[in-house]
């Protein structure tokens, strides 16, 4: 009953002190337990020492050797001189062998509590990671609606309000030259139409894909060309000047430019009371696209940045360039941009 008791509650009791003086007590009082059994049963009682050596297994003990041959020596009190050698040798191996099975199999058992301890702390990391990934698909999922929602924001403010800006420039000089040259007056008309059916178009597009890229199809400096052509018919005076040898960048690229132009030549005909606005496209940096879009118009104390001029600085950051604004009273409008190739 001691053998028992001390086996069951006393070894967990041990394992939780931690000292290296009870573990050593609880097996000097288990193997005087253990062999006074041995010594006092017959047959195979020696079975009962088992246990101690695959509990000197699960503590690691450095002594582990020592207890099993102790257990060893406890078996060997069921042993009489009279019972021969041959009888002996046949009883320690298949002791040995039972001590050996046992040792063993606790380590198998250790090492298999190890590894499940193991894949469970593995999948508690893989929950805690999946949880974080959600988190961030979700951050993520809001943050690209968000830009999606000023991207949209930015095509109709670009896109549409040149596009009735320019008409409206046209439908004023049809207007102006109607009685005196009627001619002049049906050209602005047929214009602004023209202009009217590119906008449908270009809505149509934007619909269709959620980005117009009036650049697609042919080299950006005529793109470029063609809007400074449309300001003409303002009174504006324009000239672009090509600064390297033409080439074609990234699409992203191009269009953030195309943009650029026309969100500034906008600003220009509807604020800057300018008569020149001239366009420097600088290809000889090999790896830096450059814009440069001066005025002569009044100009201003500061700059406010009303919606096209935050279109430009977003387009231009999405794609790791800088936008330089100088403006001062008298002296008119200068913007220039940078975007790395």
């Amino acid at each position: 009953m001691v053998y028992l008791a001390l086996g069951t509650y006393g070894f967990e009791w041990v394992v939780n002190q931690g000292s290296k003086r009870w573990i050593a007590a609880y097996f000097i009082i288990q193997l005087l337990a253990g062999g006074s059994i041995v010594y006092l049963g017959k047959g195979f009682m020696w079975l009962v020492l088992l246990p101690l050596a695959s509990h000197s297994v699960f503590l690691a003990m450095p002594g582990t050797l020592t207890v099993c041959f102790f257990i060893l020596v406890g078996e060997l009190l069921q042993y009489s001189p009279s019972d021969g050698w041959l009888n002996l040798v046949s009883h320690l191996t298949t002791f040995l062998a039972a001590v050996v099975f046992t040792a063993v199999f606790t380590r198998i058992s250790l090492n298999e509590e190890k590894a499940r301890k193991s894949v469970e702390y593995l999948v508690k990391d893989l929950s805690e990671a999946n949880q974080k990934l959600r988190q961030y698909a979700a951050q993520a999922e809001k943050l690209a609606v968000t830009e999606e929602r000023n991207r949209l924001a930015r095509e109709i403010h670009d896109s549409i309000g040149h596009y009735l800006t320019s008409v409206n420039i046209q439908i004023k000089a049809g207007l102006a030259t109607l009685d005196q040259d009627p001619q002049q007056a049906r050209s602005a008309f047929g214009k602004a139409q023209t202009l009217t059916q590119e906008a449908l178009t270009d809505i149509r597009r934007s619909v269709a894909s959620l980005r117009a890229d009036p650049v697609s199809k042919r080299p950006l400096p005529d793109a470029i060309q063609s809007l400074l052509d449309e300001a003409k018919v303002s009174g504006l005076a324009t000239s672009l000047r090509i600064s390297g040898t033409a080439k074609k960048l990234n699409d992203q690229t191009e269009f953030t430019i195309y943009r650029t132009v026309q969100e500034s030549i906008t600003n220009v005909i509807k604020h800057a009371q300018a008569s020149q606005v001239d366009i420097l496209l600088d290809y000889q940096n090999p790896l830096a696209a450059r814009l440069v879009i001066q005025d002569n118009g009044i100009g201003a104390d500061e700059i406010v940045q009303g919606f096209g001029l935050l279109g430009v600085r977003e387009r231009v950051q999405l794609l790791g360039g800088e936008v330089n604004i100088q403006t001062s009273p008298g002296k008119g409008f200068t913007l220039e941009l940078k975007i790395p190739l």
